[in-house]
């Protein structure tokens, strides 16, 4: 049986915005969306395949092709996502939210979820 390798093809963006620019509009933003959108273009302008973006950012393929889409459409301007909470109910109260950072100290990625730096 003969062995094939597949290689995934390479997503094209426009030059502009430069990885450096939108680095600098990443580190600006408070929308967790707007990032999560920015994050996946610097990493197909440094090179990462599809399926690196869905492993490194924990999201789906469609999200990527979307977050591309948009992209090529209008450009970093249409990445930005103003929902809050995709106008669902909160899951958890207040309470039970802070209950939960207070457990998380002792797991790192628990930490990363609540957006709390390691002491």
């Amino acid at each position: 049986m003969k062995s094939e390798v597949f290689m995934a093809r390479s997503i094209v963006l426009p030059e502009k915005p430069t990885i450096e620019e939108i680095e600098v509009l990443y580190n600006q933003a408070t929308n967790r969306f707007f990032r999560q959108n920015l994050a996946v273009i610097r990493l197909i302008k440094k090179g990462f395949s599809t399926a690196q973006i869905t492993d490194i950012l924990m999201i789906s393929e469609r999200t990527v092709h979307n977050v591309v889409a948009k992209f090529r459409e209008g450009g970093v301007d249409v990445l930005y996502d103003g929902r809050r909470n995709n106008g669902s109910e909160p899951a958890f109260s207040k309470e039970e939210l802070e209950e939960a950072k207070k457990n998380s100290v002792a797991t790192p990625i628990l930490m990363a979820a609540f957006g709390m730096q390691k002491k």
